[in-house]
């Protein structure tokens, strides 16, 4: 992957929070903000869309798609982007009566169905725009989340005042806890076992594992390195795996999170994370745009393997 390329998250995530700057859109009605948002993003992907040749090249291989169709897959990316860093500024605002404006949850007795059994539960989705409006709604929906992190960095200890008061938002208001993922595992599978035993429910991401016990399975055409961690958990403490998806409609307000049905884990380890890459796989197909490992260089296409 082309060191030239920056992640999403570092490069247009960075300029849609502080550039475009969605509080100033907040001033505006929600729908009117949203779509000024993804107007000036369309406007920052075209001002991009030769500096990102190489990823559509990527993404055109592996997929067997025509870069005409990447093209407009990356394009709408940035829009979703740029929705979710609005959103996302607007978690401060949000309570019961006006969730429903910003995300619809279905599948929620799913949940509680699974929670009934007293083995708390384990919810799996990969990198999806609208991952923290989902876990806020949650959240409000009087759930206990115990959300795997990335360790704090030195970077983190010094971010801007405004982002630190959103992520202070999620733990100490909304009681989100961080499962801070570290060098080794060991310390989060503890806690995530805690979490499970007190009945809770843990979210796990799957499409890029870190350090730990990992299995390839077949994952858009190629073989990719899977966590298996989720399976030794859910087969460890009886808890069962539940997959979510969070997407947007054509009318783009509310935000769809869908919640599949709970999913049992025996001692085939390999075979269960199979089946959580095989659910992964059919809903990155079925909205591509949604996932935006696309433009993260971290997680190379075209054959080559991530550093861990």
């Amino acid at each position: 992957m082309s060191a030239r390329l920056e992640s999403f998250p570092a490069r247009a995530k960075s300029s849609l929070r502080y550039w475009l700057g969605p509080r100033l859109l907040l001033v505006l009605p929600l729908r009117t903000a949203h779509a000024t948002a993804r107007r000036l993003a369309r406007l920052l992907y075209r001002r991009r869309r030769n500096s990102l040749q190489p990823r559509i090249g990527e993404i055109s291989r592996r997929m067997q798609v025509a870069p005409a169709e990447v093209d407009r897959w990356l394009a709408r990316a940035y829009e979703l982007g740029a929705s979710d860093q609005l959103d996302i500024s607007t978690h401060v605002r949000l309570n019961r009566s006006n969730l429903s404006k910003v995300i619809e949850v279905q599948g929620l007795d799913h949940v509680r169905g699974a929670l009934q059994a007293g083995n708390g539960a384990i919810l799996y989705s990969g990198h999806f725009f609208g991952l923290i409006s989902f876990f806020v709604a949650l959240a409000l929906h009087d759930f206990t989340i115990n959300m795997t992190a990335l360790p704090e960095t030195r970077e983190a200890l010094w971010m801007q005042g405004f982002k630190r008061k959103r992520f202070e938002h999620l733990t100490d208001e909304l009681g989100i806890k961080p499962l801070r993922v570290q060098d080794s595992n060991f310390g989060i599978a503890v806690h995530g076992m805690n979490a499970l035993r007190r009945n809770e429910i843990v979210t796990i991401i799957v499409d890029q594992p870190f350090k730990g016990p990992t299995t390839e399975v077949d994952f858009l055409n190629a073989r990719e390195p899977f966590p298996l961690g989720p399976a030794i958990l859910a087969k460890e403490s009886g808890a069962p795996l539940l997959p979510f998806w969070v997407n947007r409609t054509n009318e783009w307000l509310p935000e769809v999170a869908v919640i599949g049905e709970p999913q049992f884990v025996d001692d085939d380890l390999e075979a269960a994370t199979q089946r959580c890459a095989d659910w992964l796989e059919g809903r990155i197909l079925s909205d591509p745009p949604s996932w935006s490992l696309w433009l993260n260089p971290s997680h190379p296409l075209d054959g080559t393997k991530a550093e861990a």
